[in-house]
């Protein structure tokens, strides 16, 4: 298997560095469609914010594209991180989220105007900041944030979603946080 520095200091921290060079071409072009093309579509149809929040598309498209340069330049030991980390902290929750605010939409039609808006901000200024922290921080360095860092490495580096070692996983880091 790869080991590399940055490898090694995840493993002294406990990480499971399992699949850190495994990630998908699939999945890379999935990133940039959601934060490059999803957002120049809604810029081109002016289908987002109006006023000084129009920028949220522009600023997605930004982050899309740094992500992307960031991943070109990373080592293949951090590529699967970074890839792993956009899906699961940047476009899984984004598609939920627009899920729930569709639905929220339904139920209170005076909100459709803000139907692509309040998606685009969230993604703009929470989802696309904790993508590209988490892709330049990278394993070793989430792996060292105190308390969660080994929850999110798992988390991310994990191919399955075993909640339920997720849940007990948190139950007690969480527990500790007093102590």
């Amino acid at each position: 298997g790869m080991s590399t520095p940055s490898l090694r200091a995840a493993a002294v921290e406990g990480a499971n560095i399992v699949n850190a060079g495994s990630w998908s071409f699939g999945a890379v072009c999935f990133i940039l469609m959601m934060w490059v093309e999803h957002p120049a579509v809604h810029i081109i149809w002016e289908r987002s914010c109006g006023g000084l929040w129009q920028v949220a598309p522009w600023i997605r498209i930004a982050q899309g594209l740094l992500w992307f340069a960031l991943f070109v330049w990373l080592g293949p030991d951090q590529k699967g991180f970074a890839v792993s980390a956009g899906i699961k902290f940047a476009v899984a929750p984004y598609i939920a989220f627009w899920l729930i605010w569709f639905g929220v939409t339904k139920l209170f039609p005076e909100m459709t105007m803000l139907w692509f808006c309040v998606p685009d901000c969230v993604a703009a200024f929470l989802l696309g900041p904790l993508m590209l922290g988490m892709a330049f921080a990278g394993v070793a360095n989430v792996a060292r944030l105190p308390h969660i860092g080994l929850l999110l490495v798992d988390f991310v580096m994990s191919k399955d979603l075993k909640v339920s070692k997720w849940r007990f996983c948190c139950k007690n880091s969480i527990g500790s946080l007093g102590n």
